[in-house]
């Protein structure tokens, strides 16, 4: 091996000496850097743990939220559901009231309306009476007792009502 510029016993301290240097570069170099590596190693994983677990929980608050606003969403629209309804009610109830208060007033004018017609009728037959009595004095120049007076007058207010009246009602009508 000398021939070919080895010296062996260079080689045998070179080989030595590279074990020297990797024994104590491996323990006080590799072997502190690979527990370094491992904690970190460690440590990072752990962190994505906790980011991954983090995240689930993120996810469950996210779903918590959106079916707690579909609830609320839910809940409002049935709130407004009912609100509409009601007021339709009420309009309905309303509508009805108003109703009833129209038939109640025609009903008192149709009332109003007979008892003022009657009343224009009792005063039409008075001054009827009065007329013919006031004509029958002067035609006949006499004054007729009081029980007189009634009797003509009862015969003429019938005769009115049967002949007379009904023209009067339909003239009216």
């Amino acid at each position: 091996m000398e021939e070919l510029g080895l010296n062996i016993h260079n080689i045998i301290v070179q080989i030595f000496g590279f074990l020297v240097v990797f024994l104590v570069l491996r323990k006080f170099l590799f072997l502190p850097l690979r527990k370094v590596a491992e904690e970190r190693r460690r440590e990072i994983a752990t962190q994505i743990s906790a980011i991954e677990r983090e995240k689930e929980e993120v996810e469950m608050f996210k779903k918590d939220l959106e079916t707690r606003l579909r609830g609320i969403f839910e809940e409002r629209r049935e709130i407004l559901e009912r609100e509409r309804e009601r007021a339709k009610q009420m309009v309905q109830e309303m509508l009805e009231e108003a109703r009833r208060e129209a038939e109640r007033i025609r009903e008192k004018a149709r009332r109003d309306m007979a008892l003022e017609w009657e009343k224009m009728l009792l005063g039409m037959r008075e001054a009827v009476a009065d007329l013919v009595i006031t004509a029958t004095e002067k035609a006949l120049r006499t004054t007729l007792d009081e029980g007189q007076q009634r009797e003509l007058l009862a015969k003429l207010l019938e005769e009115i009502e049967s002949e007379g009246g009904n023209e009067i009602r339909k003239g009216v009508s």
